[in-house]
């Protein structure tokens, strides 16, 4: 969720769900990193619902830690969801009590390692049930916007109105253009494109990085012309968003000083939102319904 506040103008709001599936984790224990833990079942980046068993495969490894973010005061807290033994051939699972953690898109990550090398697995799926915590827009403006005017929400809780006309609220490239767009190997792809990247799930919006197509998705609130959404100093951004943590991914929420079109003063603010990845990222968070 993201958004905009200023003295006379004010919000822009988002929620940007994308995601990683799988990845080797920084240790502090071991100086040499392996691809060692893979879940079997559930698929990658799909909806769970109630107590979900969740089976890995780590050959080399004798037992996983696994850890789980859990709503609660404040930002919440990091939860510890099982110990699990696995057999000599590195099998195992391990029950996920959905219902227990926060509804929405999810991340459980698994902890292991071997004799020389340490892995985290990171698993994310859609939580279809569980509980409702922080979602949507807030009812209250936070505490650094007091005072000012609210001017753009979004909260995704309608169609996505993405696309390179006036008549949508975001663009899907950098302006002017895109002849800006840096994202390689996975290239900005637009929302009309056949690899469009970009769905709405539940009140998410979910930006996909898929090496399988080479596509990964930006989205800007000024277009090519200079028509969107700005702001002038003062004033107040604020975004949500759950981002993946994978080698070669750099998400990101930015602010631009300058814009694309005389149109507007170039002391006006862009708001840009963007997701660049690399081909180490496979994919990201979605139901299991196909696109």
């Amino acid at each position: 969720m993201t958004k905009l506040l200023q003295n006379l103008t004010v919000l822009l709001a988002l929620a940007v769900v994308s995601a990683v599936l799988a990845l080797c984790g920084s240790a502090q224990a071991f100086n040499n990193f392996a691809r060692l833990i893979s879940v079997t079942d559930p698929p990658y980046c799909s909806a769970i619902q109630g107590n979900t068993t969740i089976k890995i495969s780590a050959p080399g490894v004798a037992s996983v830690t696994v850890k789980c973010w859990q709503q609660g005061q404040g930002f919440g807290h990091d939860s510890t969801v099982a110990r699990a033994k696995l057999n000599a051939a590195g099998k195992g699972s391990f029950v996920f009590p959905a219902d227990k953690y926060p509804h929405g898109p999810i991340t459980i990550r698994i902890f292991g390692h071997n004799a020389s090398h340490r892995d985290i697995c990171y698993l994310q799926l859609y939580n279809k049930g569980g509980v409702a915590w922080h979602e949507g827009l807030p009812k209250n403006p936070p505490p650094a916007a007091k005072d000012m005017k609210l001017i753009f929400a979004d909260g995704f809780t309608g169609p996505l109105s993405i696309g390179n006309s006036d008549k949508y609220t975001y663009y899907d490239h950098k302006p002017p253009h895109g002849w800006q767009d840096f994202s390689w190997p996975l290239k900005f792809t637009s929302f009309h494109s056949p690899h469009n990247p970009f769905k709405r799930v539940g009140t998410y919006l979910r930006i996909r990085a898929d090496a399988k197509t080479a596509s990964t998705g930006l989205i800007a609130s000024v277009h090519s012309d200079g028509h969107g959404i700005t702001a002038r100093l003062p004033c107040y951004f604020e975004c949500r968003f759950i981002a993946p943590n994978a080698p070669g991914t750099w998400p990101a929420f930015w602010r631009s000083p300058t814009i694309c079109s005389s149109r507007a003063s170039s002391r006006a603010m862009r708001l840009i939102f963007w997701k660049a990845t690399a081909a180490t990222a496979r994919t990201s968070l979605t139901p299991a319904t196909p696109l």
